[in-house]
C-alpha cells in the first residue's frame, strides 16, 4: 500500500506543476486525472480533489477512472485528439 501513497503524491505534484505551467490569464483552469480501475477509491480521491480544489478554487479537477482495455484506448484517443489528461495513472 506504501507505493500507492508515493504515487498518489507523485500524481498531485505533478499536477501542481501542470497548474504552474498554466496561462495565468485563463479565468477557469482544468485538470483531469486519469486512473485505471480503481473506483474503490473514490471517497479517498474525491477527498483529495477537495483538498487541492482548496488551495486553487479557480482550478476545476476532473477524474476519469477507466476499466480494463478502456483505459489504454481512452488514453491514446485523448492524445491523438490533443486532450491529453494531465495525469494519467495507472492504478
Amino acid at each position: 500500500m506504501r507505493w500507492r501513497q508515493i504515487l498518489d503524491a507523485a500524481a498531485l505534484t505533478m499536477a501542481l506543476v501542470v497548474i504552474a505551467e498554466t496561462d495565468p490569464a485563463e479565468a477557469q483552469k482544468k485538470i483531469s486525472v486519469l486512473t485505471w480501475n480503481i473506483p474503490v477509491y473514490k471517497e479517498k480521491i474525491d477527498g483529495w480533489i477537495a483538498d487541492f480544489k482548496q488551495l486553487h478554487p479557480d482550478v476545476q479537477v476532473e477524474w476519469l477512472d477507466k476499466k480494463g482495455t478502456e483505459w489504454a484506448t481512452f488514453y491514446q484517443t485523448q492524445v491523438v485528439g490533443g486532450v491529453a489528461p494531465g495525469i494519467p495513472a495507472c492504478g
